[in-house]
């Protein structure tokens, strides 16, 4: 578990989070991601 400013202000494990992409992926992309466990 890595722990940073950001893990503990959003109760995560992994500071992994989507840049927003809707005209490049489309929903799959996030849903992808938000199924990964990171934040989308």
């Amino acid at each position: 578990m890595l722990t940073t400013r950001l893990t503990k202000r959003l109760g995560i494990s992994h500071p992994i989070i989507q840049a927003p992409m809707a005209f490049a992926a489309g929903g799959r992309l996030a849903a992808a991601v938000s199924s990964a466990g990171a934040w989308a």
